[in-house]
């Protein structure tokens, strides 16, 4: 792994445990940089299967889990596909909507 990869990834992991706004801003790089290798796009999943059933009024938070929806469908990766179709079924409308966009992007 070359050092810029693994700075990033550092980073990245470092800012997962912070704020929503930290993790939505995050995503997006992940997307605008297209660094969509397995160690960071699992991170990703983790990080969105434990937070998108998350009921509450921050909508940073949900932001921060769409964001995290739209990288794992940006990877054409069938891998990630329960995952998406998981957050389809459960997700709130938003997320929902995400899902069923990264889902036909996908395919």
């Amino acid at each position: 792994m070359n050092v810029m990869k693994y700075t990033f990834l550092a980073l990245f992991v470092t800012v997962m445990f912070q704020n929503p706004l930290a993790q939505r801003d995050a995503a997006k790089r992940i997307i605008r940089a297209q660094m969509f290798s397995p160690e960071v796009m699992d991170v990703v999943e983790e990080y969105l299967l434990k937070g998108f059933k998350i009921r509450g009024n921050n909508r940073n938070h949900v932001d921060a889990m769409a964001w995290m929806v739209k990288a794992l469908g940006a990877t054409n990766d069938a891998k990630y596909r329960s995952t998406l179709e998981q957050i389809m079924a459960e997700g709130n409308r938003k997320l929902r909507g995400y899902a069923k966009k990264s889902l036909a992007q996908m395919y």
